[in-house]
């Protein structure tokens, strides 16, 4: 099944289409040793949306694994891809419940590789 395409609204200002998919990402601050481990809610050519229990701000530049699995049900497979980037956070919105932030990051500087993450079995079952 193909992802679907994120309607965009007439005020949207995003210059790029969205796709609805959810890939298990991790994201830290430069240096530190516990990133946040969540899915992204959407993806375009140029960054990604995600949740995050953490808050982050605008502007702030962020080391991100976003992982791209090879197996269709999403299962660890030597065929997943990983994208290494840094990221922008390029807005921050806070949740009803007050516990999570939307995150939407701008990627940049980025690899790609086979290599599965060390945690990776962790994001999968989730």
């Amino acid at each position: 099944m193909l992802p679907k395409f994120v309607s965009l609204e007439e005020h949207d200002r995003r210059s790029r289409p969205r796709l609805a998919l959810t890939y298990p990402v991790r994201i830290s601050r430069p240096g530190e040793s516990r990133p946040v481990e969540t899915r992204t809610e959407d993806l375009t050519c140029e960054g990604f949306y995600c949740l995050s229990e953490r808050p982050f701000s605008p502007h702030e530049w962020l080391e991100c694994e976003l992982v791209i699995p090879g197996d269709p049900f999403g299962y660890p497979s030597d065929r997943d891809l990983v994208l290494s980037c840094m990221a922008e956070v390029v807005r921050v919105v806070p949740q009803a419940a007050g516990e999570t932030f939307g995150i939407a990051c701008r990627m940049g500087n980025y690899s790609l590789s086979r290599k599965v993450p060390e945690r990776r079995l962790e994001l999968v079952a989730q």
